[in-house]
C-alpha cells in the first residue's frame, strides 16, 4: 500500500501539470481592448522580465535527460536485485519524465514494464498503474478514446478508494475534453464524494480546481472563479502547485470576462510560479494578446516573441504554435500590418484545424466505441447503487450458510492467533496448515453443488458436458443444468464478478436463487427479472454475476433463451464447413476488430448483468437447433486468458480450436478447450474456465 502511495503522488503531480498545460483548449475568443496596464502592474512586469531573462528552458530539459540517465541505471539495478518496490519506483519516474520531454513511444514502452512484472509476481497495483499511466499518456495526445477505454481498465485493478478517485478524475477530465459536461461533472462529484472522506486539504482543493475548469469550459466564468476562490481560501499553508493552479484558473476566467487588468495580474503571477517551459509559452502568449488588446504594441511583441522562442528551443507543442500565431495575427492586424497578419493567420488556421480536427474525430470514437457504451451505465449504476437504502431478503441456502460460517470461524481463528503469536507460536503452526485443508474442503464443498451427469442426463435426444476449472481453490463461475418438466431442460453458464472466496459465497447465492426461481416460470426472461431483483437489493458489495440462461424443447429443439451480460453461445455445425458467421457478433470488444473469420452465433440481448440495476427488464429469444447440431457456452476465462508473453487467448484461437475438433464428443471437446487455455496460461492463470457443451442427437 505504501508503494501504491508513492507511485500515486507522482502520478498526481502529472495529472495536474497536464491539467494546467491544456486548461485553455477552447477558451479563446474575440475581446475588445480595455484601459492600459496600472502602475502596481508595470511593477510585476519588470520583476517578470528579469525572472524570465535568466531562466533557461534547455538548461531545464538538459537536466531531465540527466534524472532520466539516473533513473535507467536505477530500474537496471532494481531489475538484478527483482526489487518489486524500487522497480515501480523508477519505471513511474521514467516514463513520466519521457512524457514530459514529448517522447511518448518510449513513455509507452517503459510503462508496459508495469503490467509485465504486475502479471508475473501477481502485484495488482502495478497493472492498475499500467493502465491509468497508459490513459494519461493518450490523455497528453488528445487521443480520448484509447484513454478512456484504459481508464476504465485501470478501475478493474483499484485496490482502495486512493486509486478510485484518480481513476474517476480521469474519465472527468475526458469528458471535458469532449464537451460532455453532464458526464464529466458526475464523475468529478463522485472523485469529490470520495476524496472528501480523507482528511487531506490538498486533494480536497485540487477537485475543486477540476470543477471549476468544468464551469470554465461551460463558459460559467464567474461559478468558476467563485469555486477556485473558496476551494484557496480554505488551504492552510498552500504550496507551489497549488498557487499556480489558483491563478491560472483565474487568469483564463478574467481574461474571457475581458476583464483585462486582473487577467494581467493573474498571468504575472502564474509566471512566477510556474515550473514547466508549456505553462510558460501559454501564460507569456495570453499576456502578449493583453497587450494587443490595451494598444502596448511592443510589448505584445516581447512577450510573443519570448513565447515562440521557448516553444521553439523545448516542447515544439502544435497547440502552443497555434496559440502563439493567433496573437502575432491579432498583433500585425491591430499595426495595420496586413501581410503579416494574413501570414500568421494562415498558419494559425492550419494549426488549429489540424488540432480540432484530430479532437473531433478522437471524440466522435468516444462515442460510437462499443466498449465505452458498455461500460459508462454499468459504472455510473454502480455509483448510484451506493446512495440507495438496500433492502433484506430472507432468502438463504443451506451451502451458502455452512460455507459463510467456516470462513467467519476460520478468520476470526486466524487474526485471534496472529495477535498472540509469541505464546501460541506452535499452535499457530498447526493451525495454519489445517486452515488449509479447511478452505480446500470448502472449494470441495462448493463443487459438489454443482450437477452431475446421472443418468436421467443421458438420454438418445441430446448430449450433454460441462466442467469448471478454479483458477484458485473456489470459483466464481458456475453452470447448472436441470429438468423443468418432462419436455424441458433449464441450462446455466454464469461469471460473478471478482475470484476467490467472495466470489464463490455470491457465486453459491446466485445459483440457489436461479435453481429456485426457474420451475415456477413460463420464459428465462421472467426468471432473470425476479433473480435479478433479489440479487441487487442485498448487494451490499456492489457485485454482479453474467448468466446465460436456456429453457430447451427435448420435442421440438426449441431453445428460449435471455442473456444478462454474458458472451454469446457459439454454435457448431458438425458436419458444415461453413459454421462461423460475422466474429465480431462474439463480443462487443472493439480492439478485436480486425478479425474477419466466420461463426455462427446467439444469444447477444444487450441485457446489464444480475445485482447491477435492481429495476433492468430482461428480453427474451427463441431459436431452434436443428439435428447435429451443438452450443457451446464459455465464461471469459477461456477468451480472456494470458500467455507468459502477455498475449491473449482470443476469440479467434478458441473458434479455430473448435472447428479442428468438430466432429468430437462433446466431453472431448470441452477438455480439449479447458486443457489448450491452461497450456496457454501456463503460470499465468487469473480467471476461472467454464465450458458447457449441449448437442441435439434427435
Amino acid at each position: 500500500m505504501l508503494l501504491n502511495r508513492k507511485i500515486l503522488i507522482t502520478f498526481i503531480i502529472v495529472l495536474i501539470n497536464i491539467s494546467a498545460t491544456f486548461f485553455c483548449i477552447g477558451l479563446e475568443s474575440d475581446i475588445t481592448p480595455l484601459s492600459r496596464i496600472s502602475p502596481p502592474i508595470i511593477r510585476n512586469d519588470l520583476k517578470l522580465k528579469k525572472h524570465l531573462a535568466t531562466k533557461n528552458y534547455f538548461s531545464d530539459s538538459i537536466d531531465r535527460y540527466k534524472e532520466l540517465k539516473r533513473n535507467l541505471k536505477n530500474l537496471s539495478i532494481a531489475e538484478k536485485e527483482l526489487d518489486i518496490d524500487k522497480i515501480s519506483i523508477s519505471l513511474s519516474s521514467i516514463q513520466h519524465i519521457y512524457a514530459s520531454l514529448g517522447n511518448y513511444k518510449k513513455a509507452i514502452e517503459y510503462n508496459a514494464k508495469f503490467k509485465k512484472y504486475g502479471m508475473k509476481y501477481k502485484v495488482k497495483n502495478m497493472i492498475f498503474n499500467y493502465y491509468l499511466n497508459l490513459s494519461t499518456i493518450y490523455y497528453i495526445q488528445f487521443n480520448d478514446e484509447l484513454s478512456l477505454v484504459n481508464a476504465f481498465r485501470a478501475l478493474k485493478y483499484s485496490s482502495d478508494e486512493t486509486d478510485t478517485w484518480h481513476v474517476y478524475d480521469s474519465i472527468g477530465a475526458i469528458y471535458t475534453d469532449i464537451k460532455d459536461f453532464k458526464d464529466s461533472l458526475f464523475y468529478a462529484r463522485a472523485a469529490e464524494a470520495i476524496v472528501n472522506r480523507s482528511s487531506s486539504n490538498g486533494m480536497k482543493y485540487y477537485i475543486q480546481y477540476v470543477i471549476a475548469n468544468i464551469y470554465l469550459h461551460q463558459k460559467k466564468y464567474k461559478k468558476s472563479i467563485e469555486t477556485i476562490s473558496t476551494a484557496f481560501a480554505k488551504l492552510k499553508s498552500p504550496i507551489g502547485y497549488e498557487y499556480n493552479l489558483h491563478y491560472i484558473s483565474l487568469a483564463y476566467a478574467y481574461f474571457n470576462l475581458k476583464k483585462y487588468d486582473k487577467a494581467l495580474f493573474y498571468f504575472n503571477k502564474n509566471l512566477n510560479v510556474s515550473s514547466s517551459s508549456t505553462q510558460v509559452i501559454k501564460a507569456l502568449s495570453y499576456i502578449g494578446r493583453i497587450h494587443v488588446k490595451k494598444h502596448e504594441y511592443v510589448q505584445a511583441y516581447k512577450y510573443l516573441k519570448k513565447a515562440e522562442k521557448i516553444n521553439n528551443t523545448t516542447t515544439k507543442n502544435n497547440y502552443n504554435f497555434m496559440l502563439i500565431n493567433k496573437g502575432f495575427y491579432e498583433l500585425f492586424a491591430a499595426e495595420k500590418k496586413y501581410d503579416k497578419a494574413y501570414r500568421y493567420l494562415l498558419l494559425y488556421s492550419i494549426a488549429k484545424n489540424k488540432h480540432y480536427d484530430h479532437l473531433l474525430s478522437t471524440s466522435s470514437a468516444v462515442l460510437k466505441n462499443e466498449y465505452v457504451k458498455t461500460q459508462v451505465p454499468i459504472l455510473k449504476e454502480k455509483l448510484l447503487s451506493k446512495a440507495r437504502t438496500l433492502h433484506k431478503y430472507n432468502i438463504f441456502s443451506l451451502f451458502l450458510i455452512i460455507i459463510s460460517s467456516l470462513i467467519l470461524i476460520m478468520c476470526f481463528l486466524f487474526f485471534y492467533l496472529y495477535f498472540t503469536k509469541k505464546a501460541y507460536a506452535k499452535s499457530l503452526k498447526e493451525l495454519n496448515s489445517n486452515l488449509e485443508n479447511e478452505i480446500k474442503t470448502a472449494a470441495e464443498i462448493q463443487l459438489s453443488i454443482l450437477p452431475n451427469l446421472s443418468d436421467k442426463f443421458k438420454r438418445p435426444e441430446f448430449t450433454l458436458y460441462a466442467e469448471l476449472a478454479p483458477a484458485k481453490d473456489a470459483a466464481g463461475d458456475f453452470y447448472d443444468f436441470f429438468y423443468l418438466d418432462d419436455d424441458r431442460l433449464a441450462l446455466i453458464v454464469a461469471d460473478v464478478s471478482g475470484k476467490g472466496i467472495t466470489a464463490a459465497i455470491f457465486m453459491s447465492f446466485a445459483k440457489t436463487i436461479l435453481r429456485n426461481i426457474c420451475p415456477g416460470e413460463k420464459n428465462p426472461a421472467d426468471a432473470l427479472n425476479k433473480a435479478n431483483r433479489i440479487l441487487a437489493s442485498n448487494n451490499v458489495k456492489c457485485m454482479f454475476v453474467t448468466v446465460f440462461l436456456c429453457f430447451y424443447n427435448i420435442k421440438t429443439g426449441i431453445i428460449t433463451y435471455s442473456n444478462a451480460g454474458h458472451h454469446e453461445a457459439i454454435i457448431l455445425a458438425e458436419n458444415s464447413k461453413n459454421n462461423l458467421g460475422d466474429m465480431q457478433k462474439l463480443t462487443n470488444r472493439f480492439h478485436d476488430k480486425s478479425f474477419k473469420s466466420t461463426y455462427n452465433s446467439f444469444g447477444n440481448l444487450n441485457n446489464l448483468p444480475l445485482g447491477v440495476m435492481i429495476n433492468s427488464k430482461y428480453d427474451t429469444d427463441q431459436k431452434k437447433l436443428e439435428l447435429g447440431e451443438s452450443i457451446i457456452c464459455y465464461t471469459d476465462g477461456v477468451t480472456e486468458g494470458i500467455s507468459p508473453l502477455e498475449e491473449e487467448y482470443g476469440e479467434k484461437r478458441l473458434c479455430k480450436l473448435i472447428d479442428e475438433h468438430r466432429s468430437s464428443s462433446p466431453f472431448k471437446l470441452t477438455k480439449k478447450i479447458i486443457k489448450n487455455v491452461i497450456e496457454f496460461e501456463g503460470k499465468n492463470r487469473f480467471d476461472d474456465i467454464t465450458v458447457m457443451i449441449f448437442k441435439r442427437n434427435k
